[in-house]
């Protein structure tokens, strides 16, 4: 009759999992690192800005690996902080069906300068950049490429 129990808890554990909603990937609680510390002081001198797109890999832990810039910024330097910026964060993984899995996502990354207002008596205008992220999921991961058959 254990025996039976045990089994049944299986069951429902298992019809419980299959129920639970998948989720992208996503930054864990709190982690936005201040776009000013990512902004590279040269490019900033240099008047550097654009967007670069790439690819993140995010492992079932959440570890980013394997970043790569699809389309540069124009710049080498925006380029790799960028990279440096998207595997500087805390992921949380993807999940199916309650389990993670790892997936590629993709980025861009985006530089744009602006003028500070003046901040001293001299009224000398300071020139400040800003760092934006964004992420995307592929549009589907298919079950069995999670090892999984239907």
């Amino acid at each position: 009759m254990k025996c039976l129990a045990a089994i049944a808890l299986l069951l429902l554990s298992a019809h419980a999992m299959a129920d639970l909603p998948d989720t992208p990937v996503t930054l864990r609680s709190g982690e936005q690192p201040s776009s000013m510390n990512f902004y590279p002081d040269d490019s900033i001198r240099a008047r550097e800005q654009g967007v670069a797109t790439g690819r993140v890999t995010i492992s079932s832990t959440g570890e980013p690996r394997n970043a790569v810039i699809d389309t540069s910024s124009g710049s080498k330097t925006l380029d790799q902080y960028g990279l440096m910026y998207a595997t500087h964060l805390r992921w949380l993984p993807a999940t199916h069906n309650g389990k993670p899995y790892e997936v590629t996502i993709n980025v861009r990354v985006t530089w744009t300068l602006w003028i500070a207002p003046a901040m001293t008596g001299a009224g000398q205008k300071r020139l400040k950049g800003d760092t934006k992220l964004e992420w995307q999921m592929p549009p589907a991961v298919s079950p069995k490429l999670l090892g999984e058959t239907s």
